[in-house]
């Protein structure tokens, strides 16, 4: 008989395996999932000052950047420095949890990596104001939120959703969603875009 305590260790073991067992041609890279934003118009800045904006298409991921992915990296890449707090076994337990504690000048290296898990097929960067903004708020109107103009502590991680800790990628899904269906656009952690430095 397997207890809920044994079956969780089982999990962890098999979890860490994954992380750890990397072939000597290079990481197991599971594609996460992108979602097309069309070229076009949309309403960017506070509602009641909002200017037209245009950008082309482009793709941008449907959930944050995972503790899992981001634990692929670390652990092909073997000279980079974890993040501060970073535990192998705390995040590993947290695997489906958003990354922390990543320096802007952390992902830069990070996107040459992703970048050359996928045979340098694509480029990938960080969004731009632009693109993030656009993705999270559609094209209908300036809302405030990616759900509409309300805000609604059922609906994203927050410090009035009482949560007091990151939580998993997709546990908003349906709840929260952007328009175009990009997750965790309002709360659970900050991210970091692409012209922060300009």
């Amino acid at each position: 008989m397997i207890t809920q305590r044994d079956a969780t260790a089982h999990v962890m073991a098999s979890l860490l395996d994954c992380i750890y067992s990397l072939p000597e041609d290079g990481p197991i890279f599971i594609e996460p999932p992108f979602i097309t934003i069309p070229a076009g118009e949309f309403l960017m800045g506070p509602p009641e000052s909002a200017k037209k904006t245009s950008v082309p298409e482009y793709q941008i991921a449907k959930y944050k950047l995972t503790n899992i992915e981001y634990s692929t990296y670390l652990r092909s890449s073997r000279d980079v420095a974890n993040p501060p707090g970073w535990s192998e076994i705390g995040q590993a337990m947290l695997y489906h949890h958003p990354v922390v504690n990543v320096s802007w000048d952390d992902m830069q290296p990070y996107k040459k990596f992703y970048d050359k898990c996928h045979g340098g097929k694509y480029v990938y960067d960080l969004p731009s104001s632009e693109e993030w903004e656009k993705a999270a708020r559609g094209t209908e109107d300036a809302r405030n939120y990616p759900w509409g103009d309300e805000f609604d502590k059922n609906r994203c991680n927050s410090y009035e959703s009482n949560i007091g800790t990151t939580t998993p990628v997709n546990f908003f899904e349906g709840l929260g969603d952007s328009p175009f269906g990009v997750i965790d656009m309002a709360g659970n952690v900050w991210e970091w875009l692409r012209d922060v430095a300009e």
